[in-house]
């Protein structure tokens, strides 16, 4: 009995203990949330509902009004702000800064806020914006912008700005998500002269109604990056690593895509040039026109996924190695280089020319039903299996050329192809129909087999079993 009485006791003293120590943590709380910036317990809440806009710069003892038209160079740093770039209803240039930051810090934190905006030494055609964000390790809002605000009155905007944002975790946005109808009246398109951006993880988004960027760098770490609608860019230079790339459409002069284990998906490309590099992660591009080469060795590629759904023009990637690549259509004047080790390729509705070679990896091309085109194909093995379906009654100029040292080669064919058989071991010396297998044709046949009278030679090196069948 007096045992249990014991363990009541206890009990109760616990609860009580508990109590008095939740009720201490709810005072301290309420204590710290009526006095911000106060240190409890070396701990401190802090609080900002700031909002300022800077239309004048202090500058050799005057007080200089700027229009961003007239401005060569506007810098931004910043560690988690955001950034907007937008056309406002105001008469020249205005940067607004808010602050809507709240949460606890430890007392050795430095919880203040500060910004300075400046022109650059000796010159007041250069804008520099240097924000301090408060420092905390439980926020409820963590809420800074930064608003390049554009006179939307002009014709011009930004043509002849460079904008460098220099951030850790901020998002940076160009234009405005929704127009108002008061925008619309007016001239909602942005167009940059150069936009820099170098962020960790912080987001770039590109909305709609920006007409034309001359030159758009950005450097990403685990950021995404997202240009909606049809964007004019001069010069893209996307360096980005364990990142999201979406966009819409992307119409540019020259392209650098450095991408590192991230995704990269769009519905177009059109480009002079775009000189991609690419380890594991995924390259999504439903159509794409102009010219693609992978030649410099950045990655070795590791096990990218490279999806290409038109190629209207020249694809070149010669050191895909353990890449798996797809290329849907290949038109009739438009070529596609493809050289790896154990990747597997696919090419269908081919109507131009292939050039495939791996070492191990599978190989399958299949020709376009656009009759009227001779495709060029030559594909080259090491133990990787061939499989090639022809719809032609004919071969293009100079033949077609399937190699494999240990692959099987399998060929489906068009019933009416006119064209001569040839069969060769990798020695080089003719082989006889042993292993050889042609339908409509016993297994006694001799090679060279001229087929439905002959014509373009079909020549095929292989020490394993080929196989002609027809569609």
């Amino acid at each position: 009995m007096a045992k249990g009485n014991v363990k009541k006791g206890f009990a109760t003293y616990l609860v009580i203990l508990l109590t008095a120590i939740i009720a201490a943590f709810f005072i301290i709380v309420t204590v710290m949330f009526f006095s911000p910036f106060k240190g409890i317990l070396g701990f401190k809440y802090f609080m900002y509902n700031d909002e300022v806009n800077v239309q004048e710069i202090q500058y050799d003892n005057h007080t200089i009004k700027y229009d961003f038209y007239y401005i060569d160079k506007v810098t931004i740093d910043c560690n988690y702000a955001n950034v907007f770039i937008e056309r406002n209803n105001i008469d020249a240039g205005v940067v607004t800064i808010e602050n809507r930051c709240s949460g606890f810090s430890r007392e050795d934190q430095n919880t203040d806020f500060t910004y300075d905006i400046t022109f650059a030494d000796n010159s007041y055609k250069e804008i520099n914006i240097k924000v301090r964000e408060p420092e905390g390790f439980l926020f409820f809002k963590k809420d800074i912008n930064i608003t390049i605000n554009v006179s939307r009155a002009r014709a011009q905007s930004l043509e002849n700005t460079i904008i460098d944002i220099n951030n850790t975790n901020g998002d940076v946005y160009v234009g405005k998500n929704v127009l108002s109808q008061e925008d619309l009246a007016h001239n909602p398109e942005l167009s940059i002269k150069e936009l820099n951006v170098k962020t960790v993880k912080g987001d770039l988004v590109i909305l709609n109604y920006n007409k034309k960027i001359d030159r758009l760098f950005v450097k990403t770490t685990k950021g995404s990056v997202d240009i909606r609608g049809s964007v004019k860019i001069g010069e893209l230079d996307l360096h980005a690593s364990q990142a999201d790339i979406e966009m819409t459409a992307v119409d540019v002069d020259t392209a650098v895509l450095d991408l590192d284990n991230s995704d990269f998906e769009t519905k177009y490309i059109k480009a002079n040039s775009v000189d991609l590099s690419i380890n594991n992660g995924h390259l999504d591009v439903e159509s794409f026109q102009g010219a693609i080469t992978s030649n410099k060795m950045i990655y070795d590629m590791g096990k990218a996924e490279i999806n290409i759904g038109k190629v209207d023009g020249y694809v070149s990637i010669p050191n895909a190695n353990k890449a798996k690549i797809w290329i849907g259509e290949v038109t009739s004047k438009s070529q596609v280089y493809l050289r790896g080790y154990s990747t597997n390729i696919n090419v269908d509705k081919l109507s131009g020319m292939a050039f495939v070679e791996t070492t191990s990896g599978d190989v399958n091309v299949k020709t376009s039903q656009d009759t009227s085109t001779k495709p060029i194909v030559n594909i080259k093995t090491g133990s990787g299996k061939v499989e090639l379906e022809y719809n032609r009654e004919a071969l293009p100029q100079g033949g077609i050329v399937l190699e494999t040292d240990n692959g099987y080669i399998d060929v489906k064919a068009n019933s009416g192809l006119k064209c001569t058989l040839e069969v060769y071991w990798t020695s080089g010396e003719a082989r006889d129909s042993v292993d050889v297998y042609v339908s409509g044709y016993d297994s006694d046949f001799t090679l060279p087999l001229k087929i439905s009278g002959g014509g373009e030679v079909f020549k095929v090196v292989s020490n394993k079993t080929v196989s002609l069948g027809w569609l």
